[in-house]
């Protein structure tokens, strides 16, 4: 039958975007019934702010590669689409399936997180497993006189020309995530990008992204330098 009854929102499409088969589920996102199998995807109407589906799909069959794109229904509602390319035994690719995945609590709640962060008056920095920095809040910005471009997703301690890499704060760092140990109240006294130094009272421990996919570092940074110097 070319209807599943999962209840879990899922579309097949050859490589030319007909649609062959698809699950009940996907009903309230994509008006789709049995007698649209063999229509174009594009071709259907939909409850999905997905302009851009097609060069999606074309993007994924056509690289062999999955995507994942975050998208919102006319209603509000966030949902995760993935589009996950299937092939025949010889590797030919010959069409995808895309699955939607309600993420509209785990959406909101990180929206509301980072609006919290962005109130906070002490610079943060959020860091991956490999050092890299996920984010960072204003008041880090105007603190350390970085720009986002020289910031985001790049390797923490080569920031300000390595101003952070520290061989005490690199040991602390290694230990938060494996074995779930924060630090707080380490001092160092660091170069400063405007000329002299700043002395900075660092705290880390390991926060954990709403939906539990990714343990993460947060860095708090306090500037203490002695304003008589």
């Amino acid at each position: 039958s070319p209807v599943n009854r999962s209840s879990v929102p899922l579309v097949m499409v050859g490589r030319d975007l007909r649609v062959p088969r698809f699950t009940r589920g996907v009903g309230p996102l994509v008006k789709l019934i049995g007698p649209d199998v063999g229509r174009s995807i594009t071709d259907l109407r939909s409850n999905l702010n997905t302009p851009d589906l097609r060069s999606w799909l074309s993007e994924a069959i056509g690289r062999a590669r999955q995507l994942q794109r975050e998208v919102q229904s006319t209603t509000g509602v966030w949902y995760s689409l993935r589009i996950l390319p299937f092939s025949d035994p010889d590797g030919t690719v010959n069409g995808a399936v895309i699955i939607l995945i309600d993420i509209d609590v785990i959406k909101r709640a990180r929206d509301y997180a980072a609006a919290l962060v962005e109130t906070v008056r002490q610079p943060l920095v959020v860091l991956t497993a490999d050092f890299r920095v996920r984010s960072a809040n204003r008041a880090y910005y105007a603190a350390c006189h970085n720009s986002t471009a020289e910031t985001e997703n790049r390797p923490f301690f080569e920031l300000g020309e390595g101003t952070w890499d520290v061989p005490e704060l690199r040991h602390l760092l290694t230990e938060v995530l494996p074995k779930a140990q924060p630090f707080d109240g380490l001092t160092l006294e660091l170069p400063s990008r405007t000329g002299g130094s700043r002395t900075w009272l660092i705290n880390g421990r390991r926060i954990i992204e709403p939906d539990g996919s990714e343990p993460l570092i947060l860095l708090t940074m306090e500037d203490v330098t002695d304003p008589i110097r």
